[in-house]
């Protein structure tokens, strides 16, 4: 028991596996699913969704293009869900079923080749005889081996009985019967496997919500069949069904432009929001650097205001000590003079440096009125004032209380 916790352990670390959410609706999600028998190298994720009230999946698109992996990849998931497995994916909710049944051919195995249309019916019908509306069916190229019509025509019926029982099914398909199918019947879903116009190649990408075309005499083409055969195929398809792939070729060349302009719109809003990020972060600091010089103003200004206070207390001190003198001589009188006009020149100077360009503005001062103060030396806010005209002033988070005469109102 605990070799086989340890080895599921080991297993999801080597995959960079995820632990499914699990629920019993019948809804399956996977997020960037990488199937683990293909060289993570070269592996495409796979993102796709069938909610609860969704019962079936057809997957169309070119040769190929993945769709068979894709349908192996949903099989396998869940049961390695149901067997307490991690999923190699970055999200996974998986629905436990009674049951997961498939009838699936791998093109490139030597079985595929001896089978034929008889081993597949065979294989469905022992299929429809069991499932469940609890139950998944998986179904590789439905109707395929046989009459292209015909096939077609049973492809649908078959499909309309899997809804009518009520289990959740994955098909893939080439016939337009089965592609019209699902564009007009309710809880059919269709994804179809990207395919590059311009290079003639699949991309290996499941496209939620799209119908594709097989594709085949681009292919063909591709991978060397001569152009006058090619051309003479293409001369052969009805019109009905060259209008069908144009229709469908058209829409997946819009979608493909619609997400890139998506995609060139997602780099922008990053890009945008990357520079207001930048733009917000240069705000703050420059607003912290004004704030931490406005904090050595305040500081360098108290300190001037000090060494004022204390210089001239320490002039009326030794004026005070001169008038104190019993008898005062002319040079007693002539040094007071002295201090007094020091005195006065410090209130001159203090008066000068409070001088500032701004003009007074002259309408009623309100709160929240500019103002300049000019002991100061410095613009702020009004934010209280009182009847003897002694105001609240304030310096970003700063407030200084201010006497009447010491500031006034300014545009």
């Amino acid at each position: 028991m605990l070799d086989l916790i340890f080895a599921k352990a080991q297993l999801a670390r080597e995959y960079r596996s995820v632990m499914p959410e699990l629920n019993s609706n019948g809804a399956i999600e996977i997020r960037a699913g990488r199937h683990p028998l293909i060289e993570k190298s070269k592996v495409v994720p796979v993102t796709l969704e069938l909610k609860k009230n969704e019962k079936m999946l057809l997957i169309t698109g070119p040769n190929t293009g993945g769709k068979t992996v894709t349908l192996k990849l949903v099989g396998l998931f869940t049961v390695m869900a149901m067997s307490g497995l991690f999923i190699p994916a970055k999200h996974a909710n998986i629905s436990v079923f009674d049951g997961v049944y498939c009838d699936i051919g791998d093109e490139q195995s030597i079985e595929q080749s001896l089978s034929t249309f008889s081993a597949h019916i065979k294989n469905i019908i022992g299929i429809l005889d069991i499932i469940t509306d609890k139950s998944l069916a998986l179904f590789d190229e439905l109707g395929a081996g046989t009459d292209p019509g015909e096939g077609a025509a049973l492809a649908v019926a078959i499909a309309e009985h899997l809804l009518k029982v009520g289990c959740k099914s994955f098909i893939t398909s080439h016939f337009n019967d089965l592609k019209e199918f699902a564009l007009v019947t309710d809880n059919v879903v269709a994804a179809s496997m990207e395919f590059n116009s311009e290079t003639f190649s699949p991309t290996f990408k499941l496209v939620m919500g799209a119908i594709g075309s097989s594709n085949a005499l681009a292919i063909a083409k591709k991978l060397g069949l001569k152009s006058e055969i090619v051309d003479n195929a293409r001369s052969k398809i009805s019109s009905e069904k060259r209008q069908f792939d144009n229709v469908l070729s058209a829409a997946e060349e819009t979608r493909m432009k619609a997400a890139e302009l998506v995609n060139e719109a997602s780099k922008d809003r990053e890009k945008a929001a990357k520079e207001l990020e930048n733009a917000e972060n240069e705000r703050k600091l420059i607003a912290e650097k004004r704030e931490k010089l406005n904090e050595s103003i305040r500081k360098e200004t108290k300190h001037l205001i000090q060494d004022s206070v204390e210089e001239a207390n320490d002039l009326l001190e030794e004026i005070k000590e001169i008038l104190s003198k019993p008898v005062i001589e002319d040079k007693d009188l002539f040094e007071a003079r002295k201090i007094k006009k020091k005195l006065e020149n410090m209130s001159a100077e203090y008066d000068k440096e409070a001088v500032v360009e701004d003009k007074p503005d002259n309408t009623p001062l309100n709160i929240g009125d500019n103002v300049w103060v000019k002991s100061l030396q410095k613009k702020g806010v009004l934010q209280s004032m009182n009847s003897r005209g002694e105001a609240q002033i304030a310096f970003g988070k700063l407030t200084v209380k201010v006497k009447k005469d010491d500031y006034y109102k300014v545009k």
